[in-house]
């Protein structure tokens, strides 16, 4: 987890008000491999274990083991690349869920000071790929730990749209793309209730920007 990420959390207990302060016990080039984010108001800790920060408010049980799916082809990491429309730093892209497999070749093709940004419900250990700079954490339901307006694009999957289209209108700036890949019937719908401008509709991606 980078440690510029760090500073963009917030307690998931406490919501927006509240930033995470950082005590690292293992960093290496700029990247927390082990370490504490605690909540000044809530007393909460949420550990980064191996680089894969932990942001799911209490009570919380195990991990399930993250999905293991197929690298996706060069053809269409590029594609995804050039849809998130981010060709320079400093930015945070976001990936969600199985949108994750697509961070390590997007994060290959992106210049420096642009960091991929995997989260989940699920451990979402398995998208870190060694030698690809990509932070990771795993979050609880309906709830991304990141100040409003921090994330300059999101990946979503289709499937998982569904109760999180306010979260990701929260944390995009404004005028930055959200692109669902392989979208649903209502996946439009849901975009445009939330406020979100329809670039591009295709059966593979829709592409939208936060108004």
């Amino acid at each position: 987890m980078h440690l510029l990420l760090t500073d963009r959390l917030i307690c998931p207990r406490c919501g927006p008000g509240h930033g995470l302060i950082l005590l690292a016990e293992q960093v290496e080039g700029r990247r927390v491999r082990e370490g504490v984010l605690g909540c000044s108001n809530c007393r909460e800790r949420y550990v980064v274990t191996g680089g894969v920060g932990d942001l799911r408010p209490p009570p919380r049980s195990p991990l399930s083991p993250g999905p293991h799916l197929p690298s996706p082809d060069e053809e269409e990491v590029v594609r995804t690349a050039a849809l998130l429309g981010v060709t320079e730093g400093p930015a945070f892209l976001l990936f969600m869920g199985a949108a994750g497999v697509f961070a390590p070749g997007v994060a290959r093709l992106l210049p420096e000071g642009v960091e991929s940004v995997v989260a989940g419900t699920a451990s979402v250990g398995a998208f870190g790929h060694e030698g690809v700079k990509i932070s990771r954490m795993t979050v609880g339901e309906g709830f991304l730990p990141l100040f409003p307006g921090v994330m300059r694009a999101v990946a979503i999957p289709g499937p998982d749209l569904e109760g999180w289209g306010g979260e990701l209108h929260r944390v995009l700036a404004k005028g930055s793309a959200v692109v669902v890949l392989e979208p649903m019937d209502d996946s439009r719908e849901i975009l445009e209730n939330e406020g979100f401008r329809i670039r591009v509709s295709e059966s593979e991606a829709i592409l939208a920007t936060r108004a």
